[in-house]
């Protein structure tokens, strides 16, 4: 479209794609479901639409420029064969579902992106290691859950939220320090995981979906104020302040307080 310098690929069985330069946008649903094994993106592009590249089920690998500001809800949804990701600099949040159930190993998170949106790298079953930088906030729900073979994973400080059911079935995961900045947590986060070492920090406030509000603190509702673990080894409670139900944790086999 040369008005908008928008990308929309017609009914076409392309393999290898090459977005030309001077291209700003690809738009919604452009190379769904395609046989696509490559993609080079311009330096121009700095929009990614919804679902642009989702189901593309042979495709490998994506290197995106840091001229991209923004990707699409489920823009890579589905992928299932993609196996490496580079994501832009100067991107600053990943929406819902983007990269989920794709296959890379190992991921990095740039440090100027502030939310992971729901669902965002969920069920990706071959993800082992997530590297997360700081300058992030929120971490929304169902991020990663289902990501199997996940076993580290850095949480840095400044990040305050952690949504509901995060982390959930991460089978693998087994060491989990909460940095202090820590303020929000969702029901079910780390729903069977099976936990060696788990730390919290100072203080921490459960976040309860409410039909009209949405995720809101909520000073009741204490039986649902709770962590959902198959088992955990050690649990490193490093403060005082908390709004727990009872019992929050089952099944600990050492407990410690560090807080005064």
């Amino acid at each position: 479209n040369e008005v908008t310098n928008e990308l929309v690929l017609s009914d076409m069985d392309v393999m290898n794609v090459e977005i030309p330069e001077g291209v700003q946008a690809i738009g919604w649903k452009a190379f769904y479901n395609r046989p696509l094994t490559s993609v080079h993106f311009a330096k121009s592009v700095q929009e990614i639409g919804h679902y642009a590249f989702a189901s593309c089920k042979n495709l490998k690998s994506v290197n995106l420029p840091d001229s991209v500001t923004r990707i699409g809800m489920c823009a890579f949804f589905d992928c299932e064969s993609l196996e490496k990701v580079v994501l832009p600099n100067q991107l600053q949040q990943i929406e819902a579902y983007t990269f989920r159930n794709c296959s890379m190993k190992s991921l990095e998170i740039p440090g100027k992106i502030l939310i992971i949106g729901p669902g965002a790298f969920s069920e990706c079953k071959q993800l082992e290691q997530v590297k997360l930088n700081t300058g992030l906030t929120k971490i929304d729900v169902y991020a990663f859950h289902g990501c199997l073979a996940l076993a580290n994973i850095n949480f840095p400080e400044g990040l305050v939220s952690i949504g509901e059911g995060t982390f959930g079935e991460c089978q693998n995961l087994r060491r989990v320090i909460l940095p202090d900045s820590l303020q929000l947590i969702g029901e079910y986060t780390f729903y069977k995981c099976n936990l060696s070492i788990l730390r919290f920090p100072p203080k921490l406030y459960f976040l309860i979906y409410d039909n009209k509000k949405g995720y809101i603190v909520y000073p009741h509702a204490k039986d649902r104020k709770h962590f959902s673990y198959d088992s955990v080894d050690t649990v490193i409670f490093s403060g005082s302040d908390y709004d727990f139900g009872y019992p929050a944790i089952t099944d600990a086999k050492n407990v410690y307080f560090l807080g005064k």
